[in-house]
C-alpha cells in the first residue's frame, strides 16, 4: 500500500496509540478503528489503506468500493451501540488523510447534528449566492 511519509494515519496500529483508538476490522483496501476516547461508545474511523490526502482524491478501487463498505460500517455501529442513526462527516484540515468518522447518536447524548454544526454567529448565504453555485453543479457533473 501506498504511505505518505509522517501520515499519522499511514501509521497503521503504530498511530493508534497516539489517535486513541483500536483497529477492530479491516479488508484489503479500508480500515476501521474506533475510539477509546470519544463522547459516545462506538465512535470510529473508516480510512482508506492507500493514502489517499482528500475525499476529492478518490479513486480506483476506493472509490468503486466506498458506498458498500459505509454502508456496512454504518449499519453495523447502528446494531451494535444501538443508535437511533449514524452521523458519518468528512474532515481533513488536521491530518491529510482520507477519513470517514462515524458517531452513533442516541437521542439525549453528547452529540448535537443540525444545526449545531454551524457557527450560530455565521452570517447566513443569500439565496443568490447558494443559487449560483448550485446552478453551475449540473453543467460541472456532466463534464
Amino acid at each position: 500500500m501506498a504511505q505518505a511519509h509522517g501520515c499519522l494515519i499511514c501509521a497503521g496500529s503504530r498511530g493508534d496509540d497516539e489517535l486513541r483508538r483500536v483497529e477492530v476490522w479491516r479488508d484489503p483496501l479500508w480500515r476501521l478503528s474506533t475510539s477509546i476516547t470519544a463522547p459516545v461508545v462506538g465512535s470510529s474511523t473508516l480510512e482508506p489503506l492507500r493514502h489517499i490526502a482528500h475525499v476529492t482524491d478518490l479513486d480506483g478501487e476506493e472509490a468503486a468500493t466506498l458506498g458498500a463498505v459505509l454502508a456496512r460500517v454504518a449499519r453495523t455501529l447502528r446494531e451494535v451501540t444501538r443508535a437511533e442513526l449514524v452521523y458519518v462527516n468528512v474532515f481533513g484540515e488536521h491530518i491529510a488523510h482520507l477519513r470517514f468518522d462515524l458517531a452513533p447518536h442516541r437521542t439525549g447524548d453528547q452529540l448535537r447534528g443540525g444545526p449545531a454544526m454551524v457557527d450560530p454567529d455565521a452570517s447566513l448565504l443569500s439565496l443568490e449566492k447558494l443559487g449560483a453555485g448550485a446552478d453551475r453543479m449540473p453543467a460541472a457533473m456532466a463534464s
